[in-house]
């Protein structure tokens, strides 16, 4: 078994992984999501607010009602930029061109994205939801963009002490 192998079956596993979070996270029922969104915003309402549980029972609702839904969209962002970093990891590991790792990362986590949310049509409390399609495309999208940008300059750093490494002798 070689390096390449090894890497292959790392990155599957933690794609896996993530796929069973988005899973699980999405098998949760309206309520169920609810609550676990409250217990989030819950936790960053009291980070970003010191004073937080010195405030009436009405203020506390209010603050999370106005953060929840930014922290759902972060969560879907969030869930599937680690997605597309995972799934693009993989297909790096394979003898495609750049071109095609992004094409095939790009499709296997759109339809992954689709799949979540048609699988929450069948969960009780759950709906299809454009906007969250869109933020989980926008989170992949991302991490492509992060990881070329990253190829790029480690590609510069790294011509640019060859060419160093030459001037030197």
């Amino acid at each position: 078994m070689n390096k390449n192998d090894i890497l292959r079956g790392l990155f599957c596993f933690l794609s896996i992984i993530v796929m069973a979070g988005i899973f699980w996270f999405s098998s949760q029922n309206g309520e169920q999501s609810g609550q676990t969104s409250g217990v989030v915003t819950g936790f960053f309402a009291r980070l970003f607010y010191p004073d937080f549980k010195s405030l009436s029972l009405e203020q506390q609702t209010e603050i999370i009602n106005l953060t929840a839904s930014s922290i759902r969209t972060a969560a879907h962002f969030g869930i599937f930029f680690l997605l597309g970093l995972t799934v693009t990891a993989f297909f790096s590991t394979f003898n495609f061109n750049k071109l095609g790792v992004n094409l095939y990362s790009l499709s296997f986590c759109f339809l992954y994205a689709l799949s979540d949310e048609i699988h929450q049509l069948f969960v009780i409390g759950r709906s299809f939801e454009l906007f969250d399609l869109v933020i989980d495309f926008s989170g992949i999208l991302f991490s492509l963009f992060i990881l070329i940008v990253l190829k790029k300059t480690a590609s510069k750093i790294c011509q640019k002490n060859v060419v160093e490494i030459k001037i030197k002798k």
